[in-house]
């Protein structure tokens, strides 16, 4: 593993892989089932991308991810939950913050966690 590629260390210089507690379970973790050839780390990025500061339905960040990442992505609804469980994922690493039942994409909410800030 290359320095820049450990947990909590930038990629691409923009978005950072999951905490180190996380981490683990993100290397064990078969979310992406029969597609393994789809990386991970680029269906987050594209997450990332989509989801922004502001509260937005998982729905579209679902859409915007899939559209993103275009043929690289299982076509249709299986394509949608590689993106889903990987949303579910981000939200139990806290990169992302949910409102609402995440599984039920069209009545819940997805942004980007609010940078931890020290008190002195």
């Amino acid at each position: 593993m290359q320095n820049s590629d450990k947990p909590g260390n930038l990629i691409r210089g923009a978005i950072c892989v999951a905490c180190t507690e996380c981490y683990d379970d993100f290397l064990s973790t078969d979310s992406l089932g029969q597609n393994e050839s789809m990386d991970t780390l680029r269906i987050e990025e594209a997450i990332i991308f989509a989801v922004g500061d502001h509260w937005k339905k998982v729905a579209m960040v679902i859409a915007k991810a899939a559209d993103a990442l275009g043929r690289d992505l299982p076509s249709g609804d299986e394509g949608c939950e590689v993106i889903a469980e990987r949303i579910e994922f981000l939200i139990r690493a806290g990169r992302l913050e949910a409102q609402g039942n995440t599984k039920n994409w069209r009545f819940s909410e997805v942004r980007r966690s609010a940078p931890k800030t020290s008190t002195r």
